[in-house]
């Protein structure tokens, strides 16, 4: 312990100063209230002892400036002086002294002064300590929220939440949120939208939901559907996360060209799907286990699926939103959701929920995280795009050419994603990069109409009735299970124009089934209205140089003129798939 002695009389402070260095303690001496304070300034002093008399600064004077200067610390101070009367004591007491001793100074008495400052200074010590250890600790929390949060608005890539179809609102419990929303588009413009609730609350509930950031916009971008978007973060949570981790997960894919959502929701609350009209129209509950729980082999990637009607809106939200309890102990509740959701125009739900989940808390702090997602459903609004420009023809013949073909059986229908696969396989190809939007449409309707009308049998005419989308997805899945035999051949073929920087794709694709009358596409029905059946092709026509059929229609060729400058736009257009 050092002590610092102020006393003017230099054979007084050297009878004080052995006193205390036989009692084993560091002694630095001061002979005047200035040089106290300089040595204060200079080294570390843990006790003063000063005599009240100085020359210029007082003791008393002195007492008060070290006070403010160690304040808020602690600074003991003792007294010593020769003046007597109980006036100089309460004065000294006043100036913040923490003991008075009167010259000669008795051994036992400096011994009984010391010892219980001597202890609350350690005491203090010891409570700095713990205070500098806790202010480093949340120091070094502060610092991994923040670089937390930098990296969720960095894996969460919050500019594809401004999608217009969105409204989006997370309240976290804590600083960090365990909940997370992302959206993206895939290449031919559907809408992809993954609500994920993490176990726990804060950062480590925002870690338990990182995983599944990346394999959803790489495989949206790619075009996957969300059943095997599903599958892969699941995956990827087994892999990365301990057992008993896991993260509630629902996600959607809203199809505007098609009118369509589709659902798989893994141990979220129910989705509602709001019509126009305020009314609900579709409940989606859980069907699925959370995401990290099941096995691969066990993993069910199946969706539920409904038609919309344009100007409709699905709602997802967390369990916290309808488990928010106030002071009383009473939930939000689902009942109270579903009244607000429709019984307010749709440009006033969002507003409308926030403002009664905050009456409802009344300041209370929510226990969980909460979440709302709002998506609007509507048809597409993009205009249909003008044909992609036809290049010139090459003076020398094709600089360069190469040839794919995929040949699929029942077991690769059944299981593969294939237009994504595909789509993946010629981003390798420079010319064909900037296309991708057109590409996936052209290969998402080829490749559909060989399947679903050609090998599987189906009519478009199953989806004019009120349910016809679900029972043509009903029957689609029912005939995929039960397939045996049939193919799909795909064969893509390309041609690099010699220094033209352009070129032209071939897509062909046949497959087993009986074929249409392709002659009629896009005919009058006989009513006045175009028949339905073809539009899909029609939109195909738009975005390529030629489409023709061969065969009993079972044959289809498709051809894209290409250049790096002008990609073909990703069509968005209300047309249905034929």
């Amino acid at each position: 312990m050092r002590i610092l002695l102020v006393d003017a009389d230099p054979a007084a402070r050297a009878t004080t100063a052995a006193q205390l260095r036989g009692m084993g303690l560091d002694v630095v001496e001061a002979g005047d209230g200035g040089a106290a304070l300089d040595a204060c300034a200079r080294e570390a002093i843990d006790l003063v002892v000063t005599e009240l008399e100085l020359p210029g600064l007082s003791g008393y004077a002195l007492t008060r400036a070290l006070r403010q200067r160690a304040y808020p610390s602690w600074q003991p101070v003792i007294v010593l002086t020769t003046v007597t009367g109980e006036d100089a004591v309460l004065e000294t007491f006043d100036a913040g002294a923490d003991a008075f001793l009167r010259k000669p100074i008795e051994d036992r008495s400096l011994h009984a002064r010391l010892r219980p400052i001597m202890r609350a200074f350690m005491l203090q010590q010891e409570s700095e300590a713990r205070e500098r250890e806790l202010q480093q600790r949340y120091q070094a929390e502060e610092e991994e929220k923040r670089l937390a949060q930098h990296l969720m608005r960095r894996l969460i890539n919050e500019d594809k939440l401004n999608d217009p179809a969105i409204e989006c609102w997370i309240s976290p419990a804590q600083t960090l949120s365990g909940d997370l929303v992302a959206a993206a588009r895939t290449p031919g413009g559907v809408l992809h939208v993954l609500l994920a609730d993490g176990t726990g609350h804060g950062l480590a509930a925002s870690l338990n939901v990182l995983p599944i950031t990346a394999p959803f916009y790489r495989m949206t971008e790619r075009g996957f559907g969300i059943g095997a978007i599903a599958r892969e973060l699941n995956v990827k949570l087994r892999e990365m996360m301990p057992a008993d981790r896991f993260v509630a997960a629902t996600l959607v894919e809203m199809d505007p060209r098609e009118l369509l959502v589709k659902v798989w929701n893994g141990g979220n609350p129910m989705l509602y799907l709001i019509g126009p009209a305020g009314s609900g129209e579709c409940v989606f509950a859980s069907t699925h286990l959370p995401l990290g729980l099941a096995d691969d082999d066990a993993f069910d990637e199946s969706v539920e699926s409904c038609a919309f009607d344009p100007g409709s809106r699905l709602v997802l939200f967390s369990d916290g939103l309808t488990e928010a309890e106030n002071a009383a102990g009473e939930a939000f509740g689902e009942e109270r959701l579903a009244r607000l959701l429709t019984g307010n125009p749709p440009g006033w739900r969002m507003r409308q929920v926030k403002d009664a989940v905050a009456e409802h808390l009344a300041g209370v702090s929510a226990h969980d995280d909460i979440s709302l997602v709002l998506v609007r459903c509507d048809g597409a609004e993009a205009p249909q795009p003008e044909p992609a420009a036809a290049a010139a023809a090459p003076a020398s013949g094709p600089a360069g050419a190469w040839r794919l073909a995929l040949r699929l059986g029942p077991d690769e229908l059944r299981g593969m994603d294939v237009v994504p696969v595909l789509l993946a396989l010629l981003q390798n190809f420079e010319l064909l990069r900037a296309h991708g939007g057109a590409l996936f449409i052209v290969l998402s309707e080829l490749f559909n109409n060989a399947l679903d009308h050609g090998v599987l049998g189906l009519s478009s005419a199953l989806k004019h009735s009120a349910d016809g989308m679900e029972r043509y997805l009903d029957e689609r899945a029912r005939r995929l299970r039960e397939l045996r035999e049939g193919q799909v051949e795909i064969v893509l073929e390309m041609e690099d124009r010699l220094g033209m920087d352009s070129g032209d794709l071939w897509i062909h694709c046949r497959d087993s089934g009986a074929g249409f009358d392709y002659k009629n596409v896009g005919a009058d029905d006989g009513s006045g209205e175009r028949s339905a059946f073809g539009r899909g092709l029609t939109l195909v026509r738009s975005l390529c140089d030629g489409l023709e059929f061969a065969g009993c229609g079972n044959q289809a060729v498709a051809r894209l003129s290409l250049r790096r400058e002008q990609p073909a736009a990703a069509a968005l257009s209300g047309a249905e798939t034929g």
